[in-house]
């Protein structure tokens, strides 16, 4: 796209509108959750919470676009353009899978499943009993057993 017949327009003017309702639907998420907190907390829970939603939000819904609209205005814009957008696809990973306790939870039963030599004792591992092994005298959660080991003499057979 070049400057010289105009066509660059078409993809500036379609960029704005994009961040500007990009930018309303921040106001509005971050609106709800001060409003939601208003209740129970104080004002610089309140503060804190806006903050939170606009680092979340900001990877999603492409803000640092607005750096590539200001790009030909001075070089840092270009460089802080450049950063931003490359670093978005691992910003998402990072703000919605890695700090996400659920995500964390799967991962790590999958890791465990794929590579179970590498549990350190801090899962428990489930065993699941037929009902026609259990009776009425016996549990479904065995005791461990000693067993008494006697060295075999000369004149025994193993």
């Amino acid at each position: 796209m070049s400057s010289t017949n105009g066509l660059i327009w078409i993809f500036i003017v379609f960029v704005v509108l994009i961040e500007f309702f990009n930018i309303l639907i921040l106001g509005r998420v971050i609106k709800e959750m001060v409003t939601m907190q208003q209740e129970k907390d104080k004002r610089s829970e309140q503060i804190r919470l806006g903050v939170k939603a606009c680092i979340v939000m900001i990877p999603l819904l492409g803000i640092s676009w607005l750096f590539g609209l200001l790009a030909p205005l001075h070089k840092a814009f270009a460089y802080i353009f450049t950063i931003l957008n490359s670093s978005q696809g691992f910003l998402i990973f990072l703000l919605h899978c890695v700090r996400n306790s659920e995500v964390r939870a799967r991962l790590r039963r999958r890791i465990q499943a794929i590579l179970p030599a590498m549990d350190v004792g801090t899962s428990t591992k489930r065993t699941s009993v037929m009902p026609s092994e259990v009776n009425e005298d016996s549990t479904a959660i065995a005791a461990p057993r000693k067993i008494k080991v006697h060295p075999l003499s000369d004149g025994e057979k193993n």
